[in-house]
């Protein structure tokens, strides 16, 4: 995980500090590796080792949902998958509604899924979104498919971690789920979400 705004969190593995930044790199045990001159920045390995729990795992292999979205074929030996297209933009989500026990702590989203374009010119992304009880999209974080797909008609793995917002509150939610940008349909299936606990 690598910071490229501020503030830097504890959970980045990597970041960069500007001349006037806000983050302290001694809060992080952080060791140098890079300075820019040009720049007046500096790129900083994170050093401090916490511990980690699996607070709960989600997954969707869509073998018993229907409707109008859920196709005919599955990876491996499923029998649905879930679709999106120019009708169905976004697939469904794994959703993870943050309790009151959470509040403030260090949390990452671990997420796998397959996904299979239909055909070769296609458009989509991983979306990680962080909304309030009403729905309210406070902040968020996309991925091309594009960057694991090289081409379509296969089913290929995708994957991505996202740090929890600090300001997130109890009743917010987390979602991840497939957008679908483009004209061409995309199939997800496997969704797998892990979601982890950091102690330092």
């Amino acid at each position: 995980n690598f910071a490229r705004t501020e503030p830097a969190d504890s959970l980045n593995d990597y970041f960069l500090l500007y001349k006037d930044s806000k983050t302290n790199p001694a809060v992080f045990k952080a060791k140098q590796l890079l300075k820019f001159k040009k720049t007046e920045s500096a790129l900083y390995e994170n050093e401090l080792n916490p511990s980690v729990r699996k607070i709960t795992t989600l997954f969707d292999d869509f073998e018993k949902s229907e409707g109008k979205n859920i196709y005919g074929e599955s990876f491996e030996d499923g029998k649905k998958s879930n679709l999106t297209d120019t009708a169905f933009r976004y697939s469904s989500a794994n959703a993870f509604p943050i309790p009151d026990s959470l509040h403030g702590k260090h949390m990452m989203a671990s997420f796998t899924a397959q996904v299979k374009p239909l055909q070769d010119n296609f458009e989509g992304a991983i979306v990680v979104s962080f909304e309030k009880p009403d729905g309210t999209i406070f902040s968020w974080q996309s991925m091309d498919i594009k960057d694991f797909c090289s081409t379509g008609k296969e089913w290929t793995e995708v994957s991505l971690t996202r740090i929890f917002p600090r300001d997130c509150k109890t009743g917010d939610v987390m979602k991840i789920y497939l957008w679908n940008t483009g004209e061409t349909p995309v199939l997800i299936d496997h969704i797998h979400t892990e979601i982890l606990l950091y102690t330092f």
